[in-house]
C-alpha cells in the first residue's frame, strides 16, 4: 500500500532514513524507517499516530530497536520514544514555547534545539536538567536581533514569525582575534498563521 505524505525526514545511517508521515494533511501520522537501497519500510513506535513535523534517531539508543526524538502531539512538548513499542522514554513540556514543531538533538542527545512556531522562537535546551539555556527571538528571547540593514531589535522581539524547520548549524569562527564564535541557525520563515 502507498505510504502517506512524508513530512519529517532525516538520515539515520548510510542506508536508512527515519520519516514521520502526515495522514490527510492532519500534521499527524505514523513513523517509518526506510531502507532506500532496497526500498523497504519498517513501521516504528508501534504504528501509533505521532506528530509528523520532525523525527531523529537517538544517539543514546542507536541500535535497530533504538529510540526516536520528535515533537509530541501535545504542542509544547518534545519526547523520546522507543522505536519499537512507542513507549515514552523522556518528555519535557517546554515553558514559554507554543507549537514545538521541530526538534534537533545535538551533542550526543545532551542538547535539544527546538523551534517554537507559535511563539516565534528557537530554544536551546539542556536535556538532562530540562532547562532552557537560551531563547532566540520571541517574547522571552535573550538576544538583541539585527535585521539586514543593521537595525537592532531588543530582546523580546522577533524578526520571523511561525518559522518551520529551524536547524542549528553549530559554532562557526567569529572574531578570530578575540577567539569568538558565532552560532548559526537556518530556518524557513513562512509567517505561518500571521496573515
Amino acid at each position: 500500500s502507498a505510504l502517506p505524505l512524508r513530512c519529517g525526514f532525516k538520515l539515520r545511517d548510510p542506508a536508512h532514513f527515519v520519516m514521520a508521515a502526515d495522514n490527510n494533511s492532519s500534521e499527524e501520522g505514523p513513523a517509518f524507517l526506510w531502507n532506500w537501497r532496497n526500498d523497504t519500510y519498517h513501521a516504528l513506535a508501534g504504528e501509533q499516530t505521532l506528530n509528523c513535523h520532525d523525527i531523529q534517531w537517538s544517539h543514546e539508543y542507536p541500535g535497530e530497536d533504538g529510540a526516536i526524538w520528535m515533537p509530541m502531539l501535545s504542542a509544547d512538548t518534545i519526547g523520546l520514544l522507543n522505536a519499537t513499542t512507542g513507549d515514552t522514554l523522556y518528555s519535557y513540556e517546554l515553558p514559554h514555547c507554543r507549537d514545538a514543531n521541530h526538534v534537533q538533538l545535538v551533542e550526543q542527545d545532551a542538547t535539544a534545539m527546538v523551534s517554537c512556531r507559535a511563539t516565534n522562537s528557537f530554544l536551546k535546551v539542556d536535556v538532562a536538567s530540562k532547562r532552557t539555556t537560551w531563547a532566540l527571538g520571541g517574547r522571552w528571547g535573550n538576544f538583541t536581533l539585527y535585521d539586514l540593514d543593521g537595525r537592532a531589535y531588543a530582546p523580546g522581539t522577533s524578526l520571523w514569525h511561525g518559522q518551520h524547520n529551524a536547524e542549528w548549524f553549530g559554532e562557526q569562527p567569529g572574531n578570530a582575534s578575540a577567539g569568538a564564535t558565532v552560532s548559526e541557525v537556518l530556518m524557513f520563515d513562512n509567517a505561518y498563521d500571521e496573515g
